[in-house]
């Protein structure tokens, strides 16, 4: 007979976002030169959310939903083994609609523009050719 599980790993089980819906491809696709374009702006960024063990939550979706909805760009770090880390980046930039700008090590940078176009406060490289 198998062990039932116990409450922690119960609530872990369930606030994963894995039984949320799926939300789709990204929104925003970005040419090389626009991911350039971002990892320098994010270069000095802090991190203003961190993926911890859990994993990618509805916590986390929410509070990285926030953060790009007030920031546009926004540096999370991810407390995962190495094989796990991108695929996490990407899970968490689908279910925001938003596109990932760069990785390096623990730290993910992803990109989503404001809603409104007079509220955008990064221009993109190719939205600056595509203009003229």
């Amino acid at each position: 007979m198998a062990a039932e599980p116990t409450r922690d790993e119960t609530n872990a089980r369930d606030s994963t976002i894995g039984s949320m819906p799926e939300t789709g491809e990204s929104a925003v696709s970005l040419s090389g030169t626009d991911r350039r374009h971002l990892r320098r702006l994010g270069h000095g960024l802090d991190p203003v959310v961190q993926v911890g063990a859990s994993g990618v939550t509805r916590g986390v979706v929410a509070a990285t939903d926030r953060a790009l909805a007030d920031h546009e760009l926004v540096k999370l770090r991810i407390a995962h083994e190495r094989e796990g880390r991108r695929a996490i980046a990407e899970e968490l930039a689908r279910d925001t609609a938003s596109a990932l700008a760069g990785m390096v090590g623990h730290t993910a940078l992803l990109y989503r523009p404001a809603a409104d176009p007079a509220a955008r406060r990064i221009a993109l490289p190719s939205a600056r050719r595509s203009a003229e």
